[in-house]
Parts: C-alpha cells; sequence; structure tokens
C-alpha cells in the first residue's frame, strides 16, 4: 500500500485493518540509484550581489541513492539504561540483522568510488544448489509416500478423537 509521505502511523490501524486488495504491488521500490547530471536547485533564483563562488547550473557526473526511509541507519536505544543498540537489533528478538548495516556500508562505498571491496561481493559469487529428489526412489515408493501423507493425518485425528471422547466420558461418567 502506498502512501504519501509523511505518514501517520499508529495501533489503531488495529482497529480498521486495511483490506488485503491494497497490499498487491509487489513491485514497489524502496532505495534507488540516480547517476548523471542533475540541475542546480538555484538555477532560476536571484543571486545575491556579491556573489563569491562560480554558480553552475548543471552540475557535473554524480551518484545518489535516495532511500524511502530514514530509519534505515537509525540505531535503537534503551531509555532505562541508555544504551545504545547496533544497527539492526531487534530488542525483542535479541537478534542483529545485518542487512541495514551491509547495505549502508556498500552504499557509501560505491558513492565515495570504491567498488573493489564491496560487501555484496561474497553474496554475487555465492552458489545456490538445489538438492533435487532421487526420481528413482520417488517413483519406487510412490504409492507408499501418497498412502502415508494421505492416511497418517487421518489416523492420528481418529486416534485423538477416541482418546478426547474416552477422557470426556471416564471424567464424566
Amino acid at each position: 500500500m502506498l502512501a504519501p509521505s509523511p505518514h501517520r502511523v499508529s495501533l489503531g490501524i488495529l482497529k480498521n485493518p486495511p483490506k488485503e486488495d491494497y497490499f498487491n504491488n509487489p513491485d514497489i521500490p524502496i532505495a534507488l540509484l540516480l547517476e548523471g547530471e542533475f540541475e542546480s536547485v538555484f538555477k532560476n533564483r536571484i543571486t545575491p550581489k556579491n556573489k563569491g563562488f562560480d554558480f553552475m547550473e548543471m552540475g557535473e557526473n554524480a551518484k545518489m541513492i535516495i532511500v524511502s526511509d530514514g530509519d534505515i541507519i537509525r540505531n535503537t536505544y534503551s531509555e532505562k539504561t541508555g544504551n545504545v543498540y547496533p544497527l539492526g537489533y531487534d530488542k525483542f528478538g535479541k537478534f542483529i540483522y545485518p542487512g541495514n548495516k551491509t547495505f549502508i556500508m556498500n552504499a557509501v562505498h560505491y558513492l565515495c568510488g570504491n567498488n573493489q571491496d564491496l560487501l555484496l561481493s561474497p553474496l554475487k559469487t555465492k552458489e545456490l544448489k538445489l538438492r533435487l529428489l532421487d526420481k528413482e526412489k520417488v517413483q519406487k515408493y510412490k504409492l507408499y509416500i501418497q498412502l502415508l501423507n494421505l492416511l497418517l493425518p487421518i489416523v492420528i485425528i481418529v486416534i485423538f478423537g477416541l482418546l478426547f471422547t474416552y477422557t470426556k466420558k471416564k471424567k464424566y461418567a
């Protein structure tokens, strides 16, 4: 769901939860990389009489990274103890998610022109190996697997039902 910025978020949303149809667009960017020559914000403004700088209408070749939420680089802290937690720390799960720090470090390295030792390079060279099922075993035990997956849950439910009714009869009889 896209909301205009700034947008107030509160727990009051739980009283009237949004419809699931609002969350059907998975291709919403959360960060953008802009490269090129950018037009000056001061292009059509009146300049002071004693300007001590050289005004440029178009900038030189530059790079910008725009992120949709500024909290990506915000550390949390404990108001009770005053401790500052590391970036990406989940105080409820007591776990550090390294994604934000990795993204910020990569962004700074890229913007500074230091592309050789990006932290993403191990991810780019990572190989994903699929562990496929043995087709011969699947064909050989196909009927057994199907019966097990169909009958075992039913048998377990029947056993629990019988145990439940037996204990209720014994308790209230």
